[in-house]
């Protein structure tokens, strides 16, 4: 296990009032399964979200082919092309968290670390 994520360890330990033992055989497979379960985690809800924005847009695509309505056929595809602007950007971004949990998971979980414990 890097270092960076033993100091980052550390400083969160500090923060609650509790000293982790590193010379335990326990602590070190315990945190390295800790954080394959984080990176796993990660993994499935980038997947999940992926999963979201094209079933909705597959809905509004289907909503724009089929409606009927003058007032909203003219709307619907205006909302369908922000939508997949959107849904572009998201899937960009969970599929660049997917690499990074899947290359360096260290990284992920220390900026995670990090995020959890601002003040």
């Amino acid at each position: 296990m890097g270092d960076e994520i033993i100091k980052v360890l550390n400083h969160l330990g500090d923060k609650f009032g509790i000293a982790i033992d590193w010379s335990s055989t326990n602590v070190l497979p315990y945190l390295q399964d800790l954080m394959n379960r984080i990176a796993k985690y990660e993994i499935y809800t980038s997947i999940a979200y992926i999963l979201l924005f094209v079933i909705v847009s597959i809905i509004l695509y289907l909503t724009v082919k089929f409606v009927k309505q003058e007032d909203i056929a003219a709307l619907a595809p205006i909302a369908l092309c922000i939508w997949l602007a959107i849904s572009g950007i998201g899937i960009f971004v969970e599929v660049m968290d997917i690499i990074e949990v899947t290359t360096i998971p260290e990284k992920y979980v220390i900026d995670m670390i990090k995020y959890e414990t601002q003040e």
